[in-house]
């Protein structure tokens, strides 16, 4: 990739979100899901435990498949769920190094297209979203299970919450989530690096979008704006005047 990297990325924008590459691409992503999926399925299996189900599911009319994986939770080694997460990273990684290796080799064409479509999902998608642990996908299991802190992303979000409320509105009185002290600073941390890589993500999606289709990237602007960063604060301001409200504490104890 590094040796290839100007012709890979060169028109990056045009080249994958030409329609008929995006046609190529609602073929080739159920197949390699469909993968994906079966290397959770194994590596369960391989380590002692059983799948019931497996399916399809259609997510705005596009075929996803899913494995039920939950029997992974009972393993006593961290490392075995840990194994079980990565297992479908894996096996994407291996299809885009595959298809790499076969893309630097052919001319262009078709066949040339569909490689490189399959290096896009199965690599850098996967790389960005599915691996990376400040999103709630297989990754952030995978960290979950190393760190040995259930529940992460949400403790995180609610530690971050209070450490707002507590040391920015001063609202001293603001009871702390019960935590370990050793998990402070990874829930603090998470929290903060989770929200802004989400925000991050977002606005390279909207900068490469728009760069194709312009009014559909300002849309996705707006839309973004609303939902993550307007509506959850405008929800959670209303919520904690609310509680300042019918609380017993006295305002003086309030600098809002």
């Amino acid at each position: 990739a590094v040796a290839h990297w100007p012709e890979l990325t060169q028109d990056l924008s045009n080249h994958v979100l030409a329609p008929d590459n995006l046609i190529i691409m609602a073929l080739v992503y159920p197949l390699i899901k469909a993968l994906h999926e079966f290397g959770h399925a194994y590596a369960i299996k391989y380590w002692g435990g059983a799948v019931h189900e497996m399916g399809i599911l259609l997510l705005i009319f596009m075929p996803v498949p899913y494995v039920e994986a939950s029997h992974a939770a009972v393993f006593a080694s961290k490392y075995q769920r840990m194994a079980v997460g990565a297992a479908g990273i894996a096996v994407e990684l291996a299809i885009a190094a595959v298809a790499l290796l076969l893309w630097t080799q052919l001319e262009p064409g078709a066949l040339r297209s569909v490689l490189y479509s399959t290096v896009f999902i199965s690599g850098v998608a996967t790389l960005l979203f599915n691996g990376n642990p400040l999103l709630r996908f297989d990754g952030y299991y995978v960290f979950a299970d190393a760190l040995e802190i259930p529940n992460l992303a949400p403790r995180a979000a609610q530690f971050v919450e209070y450490v707002f409320k507590r040391h920015v509105l001063g609202l001293i009185e603001t009871p702390r989530p019960v935590t370990y002290l050793g998990e402070v600073k990874w829930l603090l941390g998470y929290g903060v690096a989770a929200f802004c890589y989400r925000l991050f993500v977002v606005a390279m999606i909207i900068w490469f979008i728009a760069g194709e289709y312009f009014v559909i990237g300002v849309l996705l602007a707006i839309w973004a704006s609303y939902t993550m960063v307007l509506r959850p604060w405008v929800l959670k301001i209303g919520q904690w005047r609310q509680a300042c409200k019918q609380s017993q504490y006295s305002p003086s104890r309030y600098r809002v």
